[in-house]
């Protein structure tokens, strides 16, 4: 009897350390925890055959622990956590063409041609021809040409008659300025030589006035001024020269070679 007491205590005590192995070793998966619930189960059968029923206390422990440490380890293994669903690829949508829209072909505006009718060109009308009677020459009347052309000569003839009076008398006053003139002698010592003009008015009665000297030196524009003064008085004016004459000559003192 002490034997077969003493046989289930060495046997729960040996139970306990292996126990205690596989809760350690419980952290390596779900497989080794399945395999040590196969190990206990077949364990606890071959220990209900062998010890009797009257075993006692002990064997109702070692069943509790037993049972313990199973539930125990069956809460401690994670659960196994289901690989998620990979996400189903969408299928392809096929793109359906789209279609361009026909360019759409602008009509341009068609020009409308007017026909113009066009007036066709008038005919001419023959021109209508009025005669006329000819206009008789007029004859020519003597006595009419006559009387204009008498007045036009003798008005022709007046004119040349003046400039002949007037050329005359200016050629006598020239005279008279030459025969006055002194050729300083100190302008011949100079040989200063030149021409002095002279222009002066002469009124009908004679008299000078509006006298110009330019030219030459200055003795011999004193000279041709002395000259001057010693042709007067001139002579009155022809009586046809009813009008002021200017009288313009030059004086010229030259040294003989």
């Amino acid at each position: 009897m002490m034997s077969t007491n003493r046989q289930p205590a060495d046997f729960s005590f040996a139970e306990q350390g292996r126990v205690r192995e596989e809760r350690k070793n419980a952290w390596h998966g779900p497989a080794s925890l399945l395999l040590a619930a196969v190990i206990h189960i077949v364990l606890l059968v071959q220990l209900g055959s062998l010890i009797k029923p009257d075993a006692g206390t002990p064997h109702r422990d070692a069943l509790l622990e037993v049972e313990l440490v199973t539930t125990a380890m069956a809460a401690e293994a994670p659960k196994a956590v289901e690989p998620a669903p990979a996400p189903e690829k969408p299928e392809p949508v096929a793109e359906l063409p789209v279609e361009k829209p026909e360019p759409v072909a602008l009509k341009k505006p068609v020009k409308q041609t007017r026909n113009v009718a066009r007036p066709s060109p008038a005919e001419p009308k023959p021109a209508h021809i009025v005669r006329q009677p000819a206009a008789k020459p007029a004859q020519p009347s003597a006595p009419v040409i006559t009387q204009q052309a008498a007045p036009s000569r003798d008005r022709i003839a007046e004119q040349n008659r003046i400039k002949l009076l007037r050329r005359q008398y200016l050629t006598r006053i020239m005279a008279e300025l030459e025969a006055h003139k002194r050729y300083p002698y100190s302008a011949r010592r100079r040989h200063l030589q030149g021409n002095i003009d002279i222009s002066f008015m002469i009124d009908p009665s004679g008299q000078i006035s509006d006298v110009q000297i330019s030219g030459g030196s200055n003795v011999l524009r004193t000279s041709s001024m002395e000259a001057l003064q010693a042709s007067r008085p001139f002579p009155p004016l022809p009586k046809e020269l009813i009008t002021p004459i200017r009288c313009h000559c030059i004086m010229q003192y030259q040294l003989e070679r």
